[in-house]
């Protein structure tokens, strides 16, 4: 007599580190009167989890099969300004 079981697969990935900085994102500092401009490479995390399970519900007429696979993600935004002094610019209104 033949033996059923169940079949699967699991599988986790975390990216964390491994990607290339953004060449626009930089952070910028203004003391004594200069202004300075450091790269910047923001937290960017990214979790896959995946999984499948399989098997029979009755011999050789009936089967099932499940499969899940989610994607989770925090991408930083970076803001681009459209004038190089919009920082310095001042806001206060006549």
């Amino acid at each position: 007599m033949a033996r059923t079981s169940f079949h699967g697969s699991a599988e986790y990935y975390q990216r964390t580190q491994w990607g290339a900085r953004n060449p626009l994102g930089f952070i910028s500092s203004f003391s004594n009167g200069v202004t300075t401009i450091n790269p910047f490479k923001p937290v960017d995390v990214r979790h896959t989890i995946r999984g499948t399970i399989g098997g029979p519900i009755k011999k050789d007429k009936l089967f099932f099969f499940f499969s899940y696979d989610e994607q989770r993600r925090n991408f930083p935004g970076l803001g681009i300004f459209n004038s190089t002094n919009f920082l310095s610019q001042s806001t206060e209104q006549p």
